[in-house]
């Protein structure tokens, strides 16, 4: 501040230095540099001024603070935005997995004309094999449940039996 002794000189420095920046070449100028000259000006030229100046180093920062809070409210605004969309989208895909799960779920089977079988345990059983070795068995159907005996090799069948006991009456 002392070398550059007035307010004019010191714009006039500033105005030399940015445009000798810029014509080194494209893309060496940028926000950093602008902020950083922006910075030195204010305070060299608040030295230079004494408190002369209109407004002074605190009135500065809350006008940077003030225009920043702006920006990042403008942001904030924005942000909230993209979040209430993403959320949105989220929703439809969890919604939409929900109904794929459900049509897999063991009510559409029955739904849909299946019966699921189940051992004296109550275990689902999905091999013929298996069920052949339970001595009862239980048929879920979409209206209801009813108790199964399955057939066997060498033993007789229900109407074998009924067959059987008419012939002895």
């Amino acid at each position: 501040a002392e070398r550059v002794q007035s307010p004019e000189r010191l714009r006039l420095l500033l105005v030399l230095t940015v445009v000798d920046i810029r014509a080194v070449g494209p893309g060496v100028w940028n926000g950093w540099k602008r902020q950083l000259l922006t910075d030195l000006y204010d305070a060299s030229e608040e030295v230079l001024r004494l408190g002369h100046k209109q407004r002074g180093r605190h009135e500065r920062i809350e006008a940077k603070q003030m225009h920043l809070a702006e920006r990042l409210g403008t942001r904030g605004e924005r942000l909230a935005r993209i979040e209430t969309r993403l959320l949105r989208e989220d929703q439809a895909r969890l919604t939409a997995l929900a109904r794929t799960l459900a049509s897999l779920g063991p009510e559409a089977v029955l739904a849909r004309g299946y019966a699921i079988l189940r051992d004296g345990r109550g275990t689902v059983v999905t091999r013929a094999e298996a069920a052949a070795r339970e001595p009862r068995l239980e048929a879920q159907f979409l209206d209801g449940r009813l108790a199964l005996r399955p057939d066997r090799p060498g033993r007789r069948s229900r109407e074998e039996d009924d067959e059987e006991q008419g012939r002895l009456l």
